[in-house]
């Protein structure tokens, strides 16, 4: 599986030229996280920390407006998100 990851991250804009050896080293740093369906990587009012790149599956963008979500955009795999708060 780690293969595959180095595959998919090179694959990304923001990773493409980053040699293997270095994604090795920094997806030793990396957490793997997992997130069951109908459930949240984070919320709008969390502090954010981290980038994730969606491995597999897909993953909604919800906007909450007075008690109501509304679909902003479907992520799939290879996408990444969260970049923004992380900086």
């Amino acid at each position: 599986m780690h293969a595959a990851r180095i595959e998919l991250l090179q694959r990304m804009p923001i990773f493409g030229g980053i040699r293997t050896e270095i994604l090795q080293f920094l997806l030793a740093l990396c957490p793997i996280v997992s997130v069951p369906t109908d459930e949240y990587f984070f919320r709008g009012d969390d502090q954010g920390d981290s980038m994730f790149v969606l491995e597999m599956g897909n993953a909604a963008v919800l906007k909450s407006w007075r008690g109501r979500n509304y679909l902003l955009q479907t992520l799939k795999e290879g996408d990444c998100f969260g970049e923004m708060s992380a900086m």
